[in-house]
């Protein structure tokens, strides 16, 4: 499931879904940052959003092996 090596192919760093999980944190995080002026209720969404990430990255941390 998790893919953490260079492409062959092209040399690229392909991240594994634990590091894709914590970059579309980060998003979520920045985004807030930017739209504060949004009503409350969408600045919940995007905080239950990053909780279900979370949730899904300590998951696979805990129980998915390389």
């Amino acid at each position: 499931m998790m893919n953490n090596s260079l492409n062959n192919d092209w040399n690229i760093w392909e991240p594994n879904s634990i590091e894709l999980l914590g970059y579309a944190k980060n998003s979520i995080i920045e985004a807030k940052d930017k739209v504060s002026d949004i009503p409350q209720k969408y600045l919940d969404k995007l905080s239950n959003a990053y909780a279900l990430l979370t949730d899904v990255q300590e998951y696979l941390f805990n129980n998915i092996t390389t």
